[in-house]
């Protein structure tokens, strides 16, 4: 119990520091965070599967008129090895109208490089968790300077039944069967902390909350724990919201260009679009399911400081109508 007192003595000037206007204070002042080696991979890349590719009749909610739409992967990477993936329905009638968006995967990769006199190749080896082999990899090719000027290139080579990639006699990944692929964003600005730091994968070591007046303070994220002490404490949820979110618990979560996502032992995920450029605030709020029972206690406007080798995430949203301020101090995994 001391602890916990403790816990929230020391980081809760901090949890109210972020909600005020920081004014154009460097956030990364006093931080002994260091972006990850990868940085310079850390964008969001989406690609078209052929299978995926054949336009398909559907309708988007709440129109009456057919839309023709495709299949497209999105893969969105950490700068230390981690990423998270999704598929989305995508209409080509209407350019950037998502329909729809599931099958959420995470996992790491590795990078390997090979250069020659013309280019440098940069091979992505993306590995799901829980599975031994890579399901594929991205290519990016990128002309030297010297060279005739020329945009990088980027495809996706998948791995076949064995999850072996297809490789030539120097062991190089052999992109003849690769998949056209987009940048669609990129953590760009290696001086802007919010980019930079933030960027990885990160443990939570404590969750701390003010809701009602009322303290809550527990190592780790555990969305039952929580929901639990909202149910028991003050009131503001039934038994049955409780038991919703049995098994929430996070493992680690991710943050890279454009997404935020937490990853729990249950295999379940939440997701989150983020403009960490905004060094203000962004919007959190479910990316997968509109009805996300995790989506009722994470959502919000969130904000990020640093403090030593700990960023803090201090969200401010509400629990079923009731105003609440959360805070995450998270370490590098």
């Amino acid at each position: 119990m001391k602890r916990v007192f403790l816990s929230i003595a020391l980081v809760l000037p901090l949890l109210l520091a972020c909600n005020k206007d920081n004014g154009g204070t460097d956030l990364g002042a006093g931080s002994s965070i260091q972006k990850g080696e990868n940085f310079d991979v850390a964008k969001t890349y989406s690609y078209v599967a052929p299978e995926n590719g054949n336009q398909q009749g559907g309708q988007s909610q709440g129109q009456n008129e057919e839309q023709n739409f495709i299949t497209r992967t999105c893969v969105s990477t950490t700068s230390d090895g981690s990423f998270v993936a999704w598929d989305e329905d995508v209409a080509t009638k209407a350019v950037g109208d998502v329909i729809k968006k599931y099958n959420f995967r995470y996992g790491t990769y590795v990078v390997k490089v090979n250069e020659t006199e013309e280019k440098t190749v940069k091979t992505l080896e993306l590995t799901v968790q829980g599975e031994e082999k890579p399901f594929g990899a991205l290519v990016i090719e990128s002309p030297k300077e010297e060279s005739a000027q020329a945009p990088s290139t980027v495809s996706f080579v998948p791995a076949n039944e064995q999850g072996e990639l297809p490789a030539d006699e120097q062991g190089n990944i052999d992109t003849t069967g690769g998949v056209e692929s987009e940048i669609e964003s990129s953590a760009e600005d290696s001086d802007n902390p919010n980019e930079a730091q933030t960027n990885g994968t990160w443990v939570v070591q404590e969750t701390i909350a003010i809701v009602r007046g009322a303290n809550f303070s527990k190592p780790g994220l555990d969305v039952h724990a929580f929901a639990s002490w909202a149910y028991e404490t003050l009131g503001i949820i039934n038994a049955n919201d409780v038991k919703e979110v049995e098994g929430y618990k996070v493992s680690n979560l991710m943050i890279t260009d454009s997404m935020l996502t937490l990853c729990f032992d249950n295999g379940k995920f939440f997701s989150s679009n983020v403009d960490l450029k905004n060094v203000q605030s962004f919007k959190i709020e479910d990316f997968f399911e509109k009805n996300s029972k995790v989506g009722e206690y994470i959502n919000g406007t969130g904000k990020i400081e640093f403090s030593g080798d700990l960023c803090v995430l201090t969200i401010d949203g509400a629990i079923k109508g009731t105003k609440a301020t959360i805070a995450l101090t998270l370490k590098r995994k």
